[in-house]
């Protein structure tokens, strides 16, 4: 119980309480608004609002503090929490299905995300990947754009720069998370067939590439590129890539490093009807995915991972069929899964940390204010923080350069082509220690050895670009000392 309260403990955050979705009001008809989903103090509220903002699959909101929603976006406009077109946020995602989404609101299921500018409170960005036509896929992601959203002195919203590219290849759905020091996030998004994984950071100046993974087995071979719905786990660990024909593809995440490790995968049967939708519990231990008829639980901390049917579709219509698509953990530790039709319900995965039918699987159990159709956001943890006793985790473990008592010394710094780092007296010298060398991003460039009764070590740094870096010394019990250089 302790586990489960804090592991929900940690992912409420107000920054995501309240999302819309919904079709244009004025076609007045009762069951057309737009409406708002809201969830303030375990309780869930929907209620119409009739901003006259249609919702074809895109969605992204983001709150402030205290819960209230401030802006959200239905991938073709970005509007303010009255319904209002914030000033120069039209036209997003310009493309071939520009024209029609345009009036019915953007298509790409959970691609966007509204996040707060690291170290920057006046700078909001919208995270955002479009579609494309492509001659041997049809239709494909990318590219992956990000637009700056500026807080003025009045508290007045305004878009400050449009559609910046990033990033295009073919590509498959971005998820972000946390990095490792608390501030940045990264971005993660899988290349099609492939077992190749981009990486992009995104800080106070915008979003930019950082490089590339490759782990695990390939989503190779007829319709692979079909994938569902990616997800990455509350706490930053783990990350699954899934495709119904496919399997799924499942890793343990270095949030320092921007690494994949420890792959693993799951067949699925390929005569599954098709199904989108991906979650982590908040307590990051369970993982669900689902067909149009099922719903399976992946236990991710168990030896061989396997799906465990926790739901089956009981042919429940409401307007249309209520079968299963999309899915994602909202801030009441919940996990709320939408259809893939035009109706008034939602299901619920009520105990998402619990193994097996103990999840407490409910279907159509919740009741919307109007229609929603493919309509769910997917809400990053925004109050993750810095990884405790990692390289990146500057905040406890920096040492500024010089001698320290039980510390190192480095030189020369500023570092030209060789670094040498010298352990002080204060270190047991008949041990062997770890040397690692970061740059500041957490990504480890040297490791090497201090042997027993050693305490100097040189570090070639020659091809290291001009910049600040990072130097851990490890002892066998996992205590370190950093300290920072300077190459020029």
């Amino acid at each position: 119980m302790w586990l489960l309260l804090a592991a929900n403990s940690l992912y409420c955050q107000k920054y995501y309480h309240a999302w819309p979705y919904g079709y244009d009001g004025k076609i007045g008809k009762p069951d057309f608004s737009t409406s708002y989903f809201d969830i303030s103090a375990d309780t869930v509220k929907n209620y119409k609002v009739n901003h006259n903002v249609n919702f074809s699959a895109t969605v992204a909101s983001l709150c402030d503090s205290a819960g209230i929603l401030q802006l959200y976006t239905n991938g073709v406009a970005i509007y303010d929490k009255n319904g209002k077109k914030i000033p120069y946020s039209d036209s997003l995602n310009l493309g071939v299905y520009f024209g029609s989404d345009k009036k019915y609101g953007f298509s790409s299921a959970q691609t966007h995300f509204l996040i707060h500018a690291p170290s920057n409170s006046h700078i909001i960005f919208l995270i955002h990947e479009s579609f494309q036509k492509d001659s041997a896929i049809i239709i494909r992601k990318g590219p992956l754009y990000y637009t700056t959203i500026k807080i003025d002195s009045a508290q007045k919203y305004v878009v400050t720069e449009k559609n910046i590219f990033v990033f295009n290849d073919q590509i498959g759905k971005i998820e972000i998370f946390k990095h490792g020091d608390g501030i940045r996030w990264w971005g993660i998004v899988p290349q099609l067939r492939t077992n190749k994984y981009f990486f992009f950071l995104i800080d106070s100046i915008g979003m930019h590439y950082s490089h590339f993974v490759e782990s695990g087995l390939p989503m190779f071979g007829t319709y692979c590129h079909a994938e569902g719905i990616p997800c990455i786990s509350p706490d930053g660990s783990k990350y699954l890539r899934w495709s119904n024909v496919c399997g799924i593809r499942l890793f343990d995440v270095d949030r320092c490093t921007g690494e994949l490790y420890n792959p693993r995968s799951i067949d699925l049967d390929s005569t599954l009807s098709p199904g989108a939708g991906a979650a982590f519990s908040p307590n990051s231990r369970f993982v669900y995915v689902c067909s149009n008829t099922s719903v399976y639980q992946i236990d991710t901390d168990a030896e061989n991972p396997k799906l465990l049917e926790v739901a089956k579709y009981d042919g429940f219509v409401d307007f249309f069929s209520t079968s299963f698509c999309l899915m994602d953990l909202q801030n009441d530790g919940k996990i709320y899964i939408n259809t893939n039709n035009s109706n008034k319900k939602l299901h619920v995965i009520e105990y998402p940390d619990s193994a097996g039918m103990a999840c407490n699987f409910k279907q159509h159990s919740v009741q919307l204010a109007s229609l929603m159709a493919l309509t769910m956001p997917r809400t990053p943890n925004h109050l993750l923080g810095v990884l405790k006793g990692s390289p990146c985790d500057t905040s406890s473990a920096l040492n500024e350069p010089g001698p320290l008592p039980g510390g190192i010394r480095i030189f020369p710094n500023p570092a030209f082509d060789q670094l040498t780092v010298e352990l002080d007296d204060g270190l047991a010298h008949y041990k062997a220690y770890l040397v690692r060398c970061y740059n500041m991003q957490g990504r480890l460039l040297y490791q090497g050895v201090f042997p027993p009764f050693a305490y100097i070590h040189n570090i070639d740094v020659s091809g290291f670009a001009a910049g600040m870096y990072l130097v851990e010394i490890l002892n066998e019990e996992g205590r370190r000392v950093v300290s920072k250089f300077v190459k020029e």
